[in-house]
Formats: structure tokens, sequence, C-alpha cells
């Protein structure tokens, strides 16, 4: 599988896999359950996601934006490496600005 192939590459671009998981911890990456999946406003590449942290109770609600067209990057993947950043709403909302899935990790451009 490849995050790249179904995210929109003027928002999303690939980070060296040595990189990426020299620093996993330093860069913010936890793992975590995809537990929902669900487009918003079709076709726009925004989706929201139910995540767990791994081993853990506590959830949150996670947006991504910048999909390919209608694709969720995340189909297929229960449990993936999120860099997740506070969002507007301080309810447990957090966007997705990057993700780690075996040898993929992408990052959000700045």
């Amino acid at each position: 599988m490849d995050l790249l192939s179904d995210l929109n590459d003027e928002v999303w671009q690939s980070v060296a896999d040595q990189d990426c998981y020299k620093t996993v911890a330093e860069r913010g990456y936890f793992k975590y359950h995809v537990m929902s999946h669900k487009e918003i406003d079709r076709g726009t590449g925004k989706w929201i996601y139910g995540v767990a942290v791994y081993n853990t109770d506590e959830t949150h609600m996670a947006f991504l934006v910048g999909a390919a067209g209608k694709r969720d990057p995340l189909k297929g993947y229960n449990t993936v490496g999120l860099r997740l950043t506070k969002g507007p709403d301080a309810n447990n909302q957090y966007e997705i600005t990057g993700m780690i899935a075996y040898d993929d990790c992408v990052e959000k451009k700045a």
C-alpha cells in the first residue's frame, strides 16, 4: 500500500524512511487504531476518523485534509502511526499532519 498515492501531492509529501523512523517520538508520532472512516463534503478530499491511542482507552476525532479525490487514504489500515495537531475546537478534535504505515511516511507540507 502506498499512502501518497491516495493523497494530493500539493498538500502532502513523502519523507525518507530513515528520517521518519529515527525521530518518531521527537516528531510527535504515536500508534493509533483506526476505528471509523467518514468522508466530509464528498469529493473535497476531507475525511474524519475515529482513532484510539494504541493500548489505551483514549480516543480522538482526527481530520485529514488533502486526500486525492474520493479516495480514503487510511482504507485498509487498522493500525497506523499518526502525528496529530490540536484543532481549533477543544473537543478532542485533531488534524492529521503526518502518517506512518509499513514503509511509508508522509507529512503535510508547511
